[in-house]
């Protein structure tokens, strides 16, 4: 069944105003992702970013796996250069609380979604390599920036919107989507390992990470291929 939202206006409830985030970029596989997800229930995804049909304010779990596995896996396991990915098919805000959300009415038949306590951000993850400073960069969208998996966030303040205080996010009953973001992190650390990336023969290790099963098709990325960059794979045994 799917979540009653709270109709909220312009000036109530006030949107969350949180800082400090922990941030999780990783490229999955198909599996790997369902695996995550898996880890993750009960959770639901709810569309981020512009205004919503009313009553379509969620993003099903398989369709998510499939526009991943369609507009992006492929391309990179076939070497193919992909049209321009459209980015909204992977905004979400994840939550296993739909009173973290509420919305507000734009018209009888659309609304904007926001959030109202601190939720998990799901992004398209970029990156761009830049020849001048041999620095990785990630969420750059500028010519030259290439799809590296998805981007997981979560914030570790906010503000106490009645007193202005700033509070921090911890494990208690008001934060429930904390548990899930710690879980994920667990998740990340077990399945999935740092990129070190090649350039002109030399290793620059980045932050994002990679699942195991994407090491069999990493390196037919088009965007590496075109840019002379290759991932540095661990040897097997």
């Amino acid at each position: 069944m799917d979540p009653e939202i709270q109709i909220g206006s312009s000036s109530y409830p006030k949107p969350l105003e949180a800082s400090k985030f922990i941030k999780a970029p990783m490229l999955l596989s198909e599996n790997e992702l369902r695996l995550l997800f898996k880890t993750l229930k009960p959770f639901w995804l709810f569309k981020a970013g512009g205004v919503i049909k009313n009553q379509d304010w969620l993003i099903p779990e398989e369709s998510f796996i499939e526009n991943y596995k369609e507009t992006v896996l492929n391309q990179i396991e076939k070497a193919s250069h992909p049209q321009e990915l459209n980015r909204a098919l992977f905004a979400a805000f994840l939550t296993n609380d739909p009173d973290s959300i509420f919305r507000i009415p734009i018209n009888h038949e659309t609304d904007l979604l926001k959030i109202k306590k601190p939720i998990i951000q799901v992004q398209m993850h970029t990156l761009s390599y830049s020849n001048e400073d041999g620095q990785f960069r990630s969420m750059v969208f500028g010519e030259g920036s290439f799809f590296f998996g998805l981007l997981f966030s979560y914030p570790q303040l906010m503000k106490n919107q009645e007193t202005e205080e700033i509070i921090k996010i911890d494990q208690s009953p008001l934060f429930p989507n904390t548990n899930i973001f710690k879980k994920l992190l667990v998740w990340q650390r077990q399945n999935t390992t740092p990129t070190p990336f090649i350039v002109n023969n030399e290793r620059i290790n980045f932050p994002a990470r990679i699942g195991k099963e994407c090491y069999r098709f990493i390196n037919n990325h088009p965007a590496l291929l075109s840019q002379g960059l290759k991932v540095a794979l661990p040897n097997k045994g």
